[in-house]
């Protein structure tokens, strides 16, 4: 498979397993180097990440991924990814939507595509 149409498929790989609350499945998407970022300067790591995704009730309902770019580095080993998102659903018992603009660093270990990086802003 073209590595740009695998790597295209990603986000919603992602969002796919967070939705449906596939901690194992979310997990082995990111690397082990991984970093989460905000825009109000919020950095987590594979560990923290992880546990504030667990932590957080909420209910996701939707989500669509558009405007994505993907961008593979000459050696095809690393890429990165932007994309706004859209997502609906519940959050502390209210329903809420959220769009922002997300970006994806990803570094291919072996055989696999890891989440290197990945910041959200919602300033659209």
């Amino acid at each position: 498979m073209d590595i740009k149409i695998q790597l295209a498929k990603f986000p919603d790989n992602f969002y796919k397993a967070y939705h449906k609350k596939n901690w194992s499945k979310v997990e082995k998407l990111l690397s082990d180097d991984f970093k989460y970022f905000t825009d109000n300067f919020t950095v987590m790591d594979k560990p923290g990440f992880m546990e504030f995704s667990k932590s957080v009730e909420w209910e996701g309902k939707l989500f669509r991924v558009s405007e994505l770019n993907v961008m593979i580095s000459k050696g095809e080993d690393f890429a990165v990814l932007s994309y706004k998102i859209y997502f609906e659903g519940v959050y502390d018992r209210n329903d809420v939507t959220v769009e922002a603009i997300e970006t994806l660093v990803l570094n291919k270990e072996k055989t696999d595509w890891k989440i290197v990086h990945f910041h959200i802003s919602n300033k659209l």
